[in-house]
Parts: structure tokens; sequence; C-alpha cells
């Protein structure tokens, strides 16, 4: 049990990292008047890192979660979940908001399901109390509401306020992340 533990431990730093190069990757790429290109010279080469440091983190995080008791919602549950919301923020952004699609709604709602499915699988294992988790889902709440006004709301801001809003999603991410990791770590420690 300590092992999937350690993976979510793991996992969750790499998601943190990811988080952190990624805001500075927005920041030199989409900075209102840039003239860079985000996927070539030292950009893509973050890009890259970047890019491997989240999938490490969501390799890690999801052995973890596998390899823990199963929580009191299951796996396949989350996961229906986060589809089926995926598609109903999908249709009303799109339809009622007329917010044109992008990846970042995937992002976020990936985000949301994984992480629960991680505390659920902490809360399981009994690495974290039922208060620490009711804390941490609030956490998760609080941090999916923000990214997704942020969403809705980003091609109606001034590019200036967009590009430092663009940035605010991956800061809560990172945090949720390496709060989870930290809690994880200090219960194997």
């Amino acid at each position: 049990m300590s092992e999937g533990i350690s993976h979510i431990a793991m996992g969750q730093a790499l998601l943190a990292l990811c988080c952190v190069l990624y805001i500075v990757w927005w920041g030199a790429c989409y900075r209102p008047g840039s003239e860079f290109a985000p996927a070539s010279g030292w950009h893509g080469i973050m890009l890259f890192i970047m890019m491997i440091a989240g999938l490490g983190g969501v390799y890690l995080s999801a052995d973890g979660v596998h390899s823990l008791p199963a929580g009191p919602i299951g796996k396949c549950e989350i996961v229906a979940a986060a589809l089926g919301s995926y598609i109903v923020l999908l249709l009303f952004t799109k339809l009622s908001l007329h917010r044109p699609v992008t990846a970042e709604l995937l992002l976020i709602v990936a985000w949301a399901g994984m992480e629960s499915a991680v505390i659920l699988a902490l809360y399981s294992s009994g690495a974290i109390s039922h208060t620490l988790l009711i804390a941490l889902a609030v956490l998760l709440l609080a941090g999916g509401i923000v990214s997704l006004i942020l969403y809705v709301m980003y091609y109606h801001l001034e590019p200036m306020t967009g590009y430092y809003a663009g940035m605010v999603p991956l800061a809560i991410d990172g945090l949720s992340s390496a709060v989870i990791g930290i809690v994880a770590r200090n219960f194997i420690v």
C-alpha cells in the first residue's frame, strides 16, 4: 500500500512541477504583443519537459490510485462523472455562453476527476482522515469553480487581464497537487 501512496506523492509532485513550467511557458509565449512561437527554441524544450512532467504525474498518480483499495466511489463512476460533466459543460459553455471550445475545459475536468480519484484512494487506504478528505474536496471544488469561471470569462477580458487570468487555474492546480502530494508524502514518511 505504501508503494501506491508513494506513487501518488511522486505523481502529484510532477503535476505541480508541470503547472510551474506551464505558468513560465504561458508567461513567455502568450504575453500580449509577444512574438514568441510557443513550440520553437527554448519554448519548445520547456513545452516538451512540461508534457513529460504532466504525463509522468498522471501515470504515477493513476498507478497509485489503481494499487490502493477501492474508495467509497468507484473509479469507473469517477470517470463516468468526469466524462458526463465534460459533455454538459462543453455544451453549456458553447451553446449558452458562446465560449469557443478549447483544450482547457478538458484539462479542468480531467484534473478535477483525477484529483478526486486520488483523494478518495488516499482516504480508502487510511492515509487521510474523513475531515482531511472533506477539506481536500473543498479545495478541489473551489479550484474547479474558479477555473471554470475564468475559462468562461477569458475571451471577454482585456488582453493583459486575460493573460494573467490564464495563469490562475494553473496556479490553483499546481497548489492543489502540491498539497495533495505533501499530504501523501507525510503518510509514508
